[in-house]
């Protein structure tokens, strides 16, 4: 399994909090060695899952295997800017 990121991701990344960060960075080694206990499919998104880091959601979609990260998003907008991105 692999994971690969968007590079809005990427950008959005870049601007969290450290804390944030290394929580996301935990969240996505379990994820990836399949631990899915704090994984929750998105209800209108074939394939597109969210993970919980405090306030902030991180966004991605299982395909063939691997991991795209999409969004990382306080949880305030995250969903807006998900819908946004599927239009």
């Amino acid at each position: 399994m692999k994971l690969f990121v968007l590079r809005r991701a990427e950008k959005q990344l870049i601007k969290l909090p450290k804390l944030v960060q290394s929580g996301l960075k935990e969240q996505i080694k379990r994820i990836i060695s399949g631990d899915t206990s704090n994984e929750k499919k998105l209800k209108g998104y074939p394939n597109i899952f969210r993970t919980r880091i405090g306030s902030y959601r991180a966004v991605y979609e299982r395909r063939d295997g691997d991991i795209y990260l999409l969004l990382i998003e306080h949880r305030k907008s995250v969903y807006e800017s998900l819908e946004r991105m599927f239009r």
